[in-house]
């Protein structure tokens, strides 16, 4: 082997430990980024041959080992759209809002309210549409729930939109006339016949209006027999029957009443009344309260995430929705991704194709939860590197670099002296 050959192995060294110095740097930058991954450099023993009479010296060849498998240290955050996974799994992401741009998948829930393409509302006027994005601007994809509340996971995902336009239409955003209704109220059982007492009143009708009526309960000749009537403010009703208290001053449970109002626009709205917790005791009237389903026209309020990834929104009108539902991307060997800019992976031949599964949820289909992983709302997950272990790591890599330095430096010297020798 020539004198100079003898150079390969620590020059070798000597790059393959500045491979290693380039990870460990990465790692202590990024401490507190969210979602980063940790990675190290690691070697293997690269075998000199020999070639005819000659024969090489051989060195080492560096490999990239990622720790993206590895959970992040998770921090509370006051921040509501700061979620974290604490287990195995990915959010998607995708560059367009339409989902036909690059597939992305993070671990970094640290999301943002951007503005996406612009629409047009039911009036007429231009509005930008709002979605959830990463740090990057890659929009989160989620689930649309079904009525009943089920997730298809063979469907595609979609951008998860929150302005208000897109849940105008939304069934918790639309108004809903009352059907069922409750009263509960105590009436003298020394009222003389002919007397009556009043309970003021209200429910829904079909626009989500309030329309407005009194109870009316009239003693009839008989004792503990009252007549109800229903008195609409702005309507008419032909609602009335005889109520019979027992001796305790109970009617039978499950005493319902079915009650039509006709509003003077001729809208008409009919209920069940539940007349359970009527009485009639005692000497003093006592009006307790009235309970009525229904509700008006609302708007989305706020919105929140939840342990199991559901996006909650908040309507104006009392009524709570699941709006979409986030699911998780599991990959066979989450090492195997391909990093990208911005804390970002990307699927690759060695990490296998995603299975998009639920988290920690009543699904029928067992078979699509994820029963080893949950979302942690208002928290962040930051890198899992370790700085003990990358300061260590740090030190012996520094003694490595220098010990193949000082052997370039003695093959240097011996060159040289060779050198000499023959002038």
């Amino acid at each position: 082997m020539p004198i100079y050959g003898m150079f390969a192995a620590p020059t070798l060294g000597m790059l393959g430990q500045e491979s290693a110095f380039s990870s460990i740097s990465q790692n202590l930058t990024n401490m507190n980024t969210g979602g980063y991954k940790s990675q190290a450099t690691t070697f293997k023993t690269f075998l000199g041959r020999t070639h005819g009479n000659s024969r090489d010296n051989g060195g080492l060849v560096t490999q990239t080992r990622n720790y993206i498998d590895q959970q992040g240290v998770i921090n509370s955050s006051i921040n509501k759209l700061d979620l974290a996974i604490d287990g195995r799994g990915f959010y998607v992401m995708n560059t367009r809002s339409d989902g036909t741009g690059d597939t992305f998948y993070t671990r970094d829930g640290q999301f943002e309210q951007i503005s996406g393409p612009q629409g047009v509302d039911g009036n007429g006027n231009n509005f930008n549409e709002a979605y959830l994005a990463d740090k990057n601007g890659n929009f989160l994809h989620g689930f649309i729930p079904a009525a009943d509340g089920s997730i298809n996971l063979n469907g595609a995902p979609v951008a998860i939109r929150v302005d208000q336009e897109f849940f105008d239409t939304a069934v918790q955003a639309q108004p809903a006339a009352t059907q069922n209704a409750s009263v509960a109220l105590n009436i003298p059982s020394i009222t003389v016949p002919g007397a009556f007492h009043e309970a003021n009143a209200s429910v829904f009708d079909a626009t989500g209006n309030l329309e407005a009526f009194s109870i009316k309960m009239t003693r009839n000749a008989n004792p503990q027999e009252f007549n109800l009537s229903i008195i609409p403010s702005n309507g008419t009703s032909t609602t009335s029957s005889t109520l019979t208290f027992d001796g305790t001053g109970k009617l039978p449970r499950g005493t319902t009443e079915n009650v039509t109002i006709v509003s003077n626009t001729g809208l008409t709205t009919t209920f069940d009344l539940d007349l359970t917790n009527l009485s009639s005791i005692g000497e003093d009237f006592n009006f307790f309260g009235f309970d009525r389903d229904g509700r008006t026209k609302g708007f989305l309020k706020n919105f929140e995430f939840d342990a199991s990834g559901r996006i909650r929104g908040n309507f104006s009108n009392g009524t709570t929705q699941t709006l979409y539902k986030l699911p998780i991307a599991i990959f066979a060997n989450e090492n195997g991704l391909d990093r990208k800019q911005g804390n970002l992976f990307e699927q690759s031949i060695l990490s296998g194709v995603p299975q998009l599964q639920q988290v920690n949820d009543d699904s029928p289909n067992a078979e699509d939860v994820v029963q080893f992983a949950t979302f942690r709302p208002f928290s962040q997950e930051l890198s899992n590197t370790n700085v003990q272990f990358e300061f260590s790591n740090l030190m012996i890599t520094q003694s490595a670099y220098n010990s193949s330095a000082m052997l370039f430096k003695t093959i240097d010297e011996m060159t040289q002296t060779v050198a000499n020798l023959k002038s």
